[in-house]
C-alpha cells in the first residue's frame, strides 16, 4: 500500500529558496535520499524503493523546513 504523499510545495520552495535541495540518488543498485545544504552534501543511509521516492523527498523538505521556521 502507498503512503499518503504530504503536501510539500511551500516547503519545497522555502528550502530552496535558502539554498537547500533534496534529491534521490541511485548507488549499488539502491536508492538514496541525497540533501544539498549550500555545497554540503548529506546522503542518507537509509536505502528506499523506487516507489518510496517521492514520499521521501516530501518529508525531507517538510523536515528541512520546520528547522528553517
Amino acid at each position: 500500500m502507498k503512503k499518503q504523499i504530504p503536501d510539500s510545495n511551500n516547503a519545497a520552495h522555502l528550502c530552496i529558496k535558502n539554498g537547500i535541495k533534496v534529491y534521490p540518488v541511485y548507488i549499488n543498485y539502491k536508492w538514496f535520499i541525497e540533501v544539498n545544504i549550500n555545497g554540503r552534501i548529506k546522503t542518507f543511509d537509509k536505502s528506499i524503493t523506487q516507489d518510496e521516492i517521492n514520499y521521501a523527498m516530501s518529508s525531507t523538505y517538510i523536515f528541512y523546513a520546520e528547522k528553517l521556521k
